[in-house]
């Protein structure tokens, strides 16, 4: 069972989104050498950004948004080179293997915790 759990494209994405939060939250909880509460709000801000941001990036890159313009770099830079490319663009965005949208979902699930956690927090900053 734990291993169907484990193949989810979602949970494992999860998974690792909280990971990476937990890093950088600690990270930048040591960089601020702010142990009050606010320190744990802004480290929790952080990481959350860094989580949800992420996850946007991978959105971003799976529908081809600047697929055009890195292609189009590169055919300059081929040709500058005297080359030219393989394939056209058509074909290489046909090819490109798309990632299943579970991952950048589970990213942005992992973001929603964080932005939970942080809004407590701050609920309990304010009310004091």
């Amino acid at each position: 069972m734990f291993k169907k759990i484990w193949n989810s494209h979602f949970i494992r994405s999860t998974i690792i989104g909280i990971i990476v939060g937990a890093f950088f939250f600690g990270l930048f909880l040591i960089w601020s050498s702010n142990t009050s509460l606010v320190g744990f709000i802004d480290a929790l801000t952080m990481a959350s950004l860094i989580v949800f941001a992420t996850g946007w990036f991978l959105y971003f890159s799976n529908e081809g948004a600047l697929s055009s313009l890195f292609y189009g770099m590169k055919t300059f830079f081929k040709g500058i080179a005297g080359k030219r490319p393989a394939k056209s663009y058509f074909e290489e965005m046909n090819e490109r293997e798309k990632i299943p949208k579970n991952i950048y979902r589970g990213f942005w699930f992992a973001s929603l915790l964080y932005a939970i956690a942080l809004v407590i927090l701050y609920v309990v900053y304010v009310t004091n």
